[in-house]
């Protein structure tokens, strides 16, 4: 069982590099990509992101929507990082808060910005 006060990785906002890649993502510059992430009806987050001109960070405008709370908007820029495998190139999202290299950057209810799992203090559930 999770630890009380935190929240489970399934149920936070998750940005993942190769669900990127398989978009297509890094081939268009200048395009603004959005993705609204919902829970049933409720709209929980949406964001606005598009490739930096330097290929080197996505740029993200969000809104976070909370129960009881006004919508609360924020910006900011991801990192990207590549590095060399046998078949071409990876990409790695990183972490803002503590520079690790990641496949996915997460945005839990309560937070101003994404982060990695870990910063974002989320959980899978144990059996």
């Amino acid at each position: 069982m999770c630890n009380l006060g935190q929240q489970l990785v399934a149920t936070a906002c998750r940005l993942n590099i190769a669900v990127l890649k398989r978009e297509r993502f890094f081939e268009r510059l200048n395009t603004i990509w959005r993705r609204r992430f919902r829970r049933g009806n409720w709209m929980l987050l949406t964001v606005d992101y598009r490739l930096g001109e330097d290929r080197a960070g996505i740029s993200l405008s969000c809104v976070g929507f909370e129960r009881g709370a006004e919508p609360r908007a924020f910006e900011q820029y991801v990192e990207i990082v590549e590095r060399r495998k046998l078949s071409g190139m990876q990409q790695w999202f990183r972490c803002t808060r503590c520079a690790e290299t990641v496949a996915s950057i997460f945005w839990a209810e309560g937070e101003t910005g994404f982060g990695c799992r870990h910063c974002q203090r989320l959980t899978y559930p144990s059996s």
